[in-house]
């Protein structure tokens, strides 16, 4: 494995010019640490604003968490620029607009508490999209230090969610140019959005990226599977009745 700042220097040329594919087998043997100091040296090399980020579960860590930048972060409507490397696919999810800082004392709160930190429930589609030549081979962290694989978040814009945060059994589907690719039942896979929220504010580790107030925090995919997209078409994900977000990837 190469030290971090040529890992990082990979990954940010990567970031710049979405033509270059990283070799993964060079992150295959990042600790948790190095991946989280990988993630860091990135976005400070980038120099990019960060208004949304994602959270994630893990068997191991816990909870981990990666920046999604300003160039990628869309409202519903608007187009977003597929990598030209290609993108995995997309995930349909709740995110959350963020009042407070997501700290530890969060985490001791309780539901009411951490139900008023948040000012918005929010329908997002989140494009996949790794840097590497082959995410799996990447090894256990080595997703983390890529920013847990994500190509950028597009929010609606319109009508947010209710605050009931529980989504589970509501009609959700993906069209792709009209054509319905996916339709089943919401499954959030945490149970709800509230759990990834708690679990990652109780992270006392001293490298885990800090989410501050005004971010849009997206909480797990509400789809069984990641769902597959053409590189370029209109995407429509639709939520119950009165809810949908739409993007032009071009």
């Amino acid at each position: 494995m190469n030290d971090l700042t040529t890992l990082a220097n990979l990954l940010i040329a990567a970031q710049r010019d979405t033509s270059l594919v990283v070799p993964a087998s060079e992150f295959s043997q990042l600790s948790l640490g190095e991946a989280e100091e990988l993630q860091d040296l990135v976005k400070r090399g980038l120099g990019r604003r960060v208004p949304a980020a994602k959270i994630g579960l893990n068997d191991q860590a816990g909870a981990v968490a990666a920046p999604i930048y300003d160039t990628v972060y869309k409202a519903s409507g608007e187009p977003l620029i597929l990598p030209k490397r290609g993108a995995v696919g997309i995930e349909v999810e709740v995110a959350v607009m963020l009042n407070r800082d997501l700290t530890f004392e969060l985490a001791q709160a309780d539901d009411a508490e951490l139900l008023a930190a948040v000012d918005a429930f929010v329908l997002v589609i989140e494009p996949l999209a790794t840097r590497y030549d082959d995410r799996t081979a990447a090894g256990p962290w080595g997703p983390l230090a890529d920013n847990l694989v994500t190509g950028g978040l597009v929010h609606a814009s319109d009508t947010p969610l209710p605050r009931e945060h529980k989504v589970d059994g509501l009609a959700l589907s993906v069209t792709v140019d009209g054509e319905v690719v996916y339709s089943q039942s919401a499954r959030h896979p945490f149970g709800d959005v509230l759990t990834p929220l708690r679990a990652y504010a109780g992270v006392t580790r001293a490298g885990a990226f800090s989410i501050k107030a005004g971010t849009l925090v997206t909480t797990g995919s509400l789809c069984r599977n990641i769902v597959p997209v053409k590189s370029t078409g209109r995407v429509e994900a639709r939520l119950g009745k009165d809810h949908s977000v739409t993007v032009e990837f071009i």
